[in-house]
C-alpha cells in the first residue's frame, strides 16, 4: 500500500461500500479528487450517502452528501453550446453519449 493512501471496498446484498482516505504528500492544490468506476451497461442508477468536507451543499450540487443519479434521461444531447444563450435545463440534466452530468433531481 502506498503511504498516505487507504482504500477499502465491501460488496454485499447488491451494494458497494467504498471507504478511502488520502494524504497529499506533495505541496499541490488539486482541482479535483475522487474515484472513477467502470460499470456494465445494465447499471443505470447510482445512489450515495457520503461524508463530505462541508455540512451543506445545494440540492443540485454534484458533490451533495446524499443523492442519486441516473445514467440517462429523456433530454436531447447538447451537441453545441451557443454563447450568450441561457440553457433551458440545469447543468445536472445535460448529457452526452457517456451519460448525464447527474439528473438525480426531479424536473
Amino acid at each position: 500500500m502506498k503511504p498516505g493512501v487507504y482504500t477499502e471496498y465491501q460488496i454485499s446484498d447488491g451494494g458497494l461500500t467504498v471507504s478511502y482516505s488520502y494524504e497529499i504528500l506533495k505541496n499541490i492544490n488539486p482541482r479535483q479528487v475522487g474515484l472513477v468506476f467502470s460499470l456494465p451497461g445494465n447499471f443505470q442508477q447510482l445512489e450515495w450517502d457520503r461524508n463530505g468536507q462541508w455540512n451543506y451543499y445545494p440540492e443540485d450540487h454534484i458533490g451533495r452528501l446524499k443523492g442519486f443519479a441516473k445514467a440517462r434521461n429523456d433530454n436531447p444531447y447538447r451537441v453545441l453550446l451557443v454563447r450568450l444563450q441561457k440553457p433551458s435545463l440545469p447543468w445536472s440534466f445535460d448529457q452526452n453519449e457517456l451519460g448525464t452530468n447527474d439528473s438525480g433531481l426531479p424536473k
